[in-house]
């Protein structure tokens, strides 16, 4: 809040030509100068807002101030357009903080999808392992195949759904391939 502080206090100057123009100011809270400055302050009480001195929202409330200190003489209706501007700001801002926020959405389900899957690999495998397995190929699968097959059945390539299946045939080889064999 430290930044769009320093970017009202920028504002003082042109405040106080606002408020010679138009004695009204103090007392009519419907003065577009107040109402600008009321909705950058609301917009500043947002948690959410990222309000970092580098952040596109403040970038563009210090372009809006530096504007209304350039142009500003005696028309107010510059206040108008600095408070739609602001909103366009802060409807940017909105969109970032929900795409951000879908982002999370997205790695989590991914995560959780991950999760289950090894956990269900881990199964699938513990029951195909039979007393004869080698200690090493159980290691092997277990720690090491698990996650391929889970990553099999979570990230399918091109639309391969079969991937997962690929990953579980290719471990009961392995389990088949290591087993003692009659001799015929």
């Amino acid at each position: 809040a430290e930044n769009v502080k320093n970017q009202l206090m920028r504002l003082q100057v042109v405040a106080v030509k606002a408020a010679l123009l138009d004695r009204s100011f103090f007392a009519r809270r419907q003065h577009p100068m107040r109402q600008m400055v009321e909705r950058v302050t609301q917009m500043a009480a947002d948690p959410d807002v990222d309000l970092s001195a580098d952040s596109p929202l403040v970038k563009g409330l210090a372009n809006v101030v530096d504007q209304l200190i350039d142009g500003f003489d005696q028309d107010l209706s510059i206040f108008r357009l600095a408070i739609e501007r602001i909103e366009l700001l802060h409807q940017a801002q909105t969109q970032r903080r929900a795409e951000a926020l879908a982002e999370q959405l997205a790695a989590a389900e991914r995560a959780e999808a991950y999760a289950l899957a090894l956990d269900a690999a881990r199964r699938d495998l513990a029951a195909r392992i039979g007393e004869t397995t080698p200690a090493f190929a159980r290691e092997f699968l277990l720690r090491w195949w698990t996650p391929v097959m889970a990553r099999a059945r979570t990230a399918p390539a091109d639309g391969d759904t079969g991937r997962g299946d690929q990953a579980r045939e290719a471990a009961e080889l392995l389990i088949w391939s290591l087993a003692p064999k009659q001799p015929e």
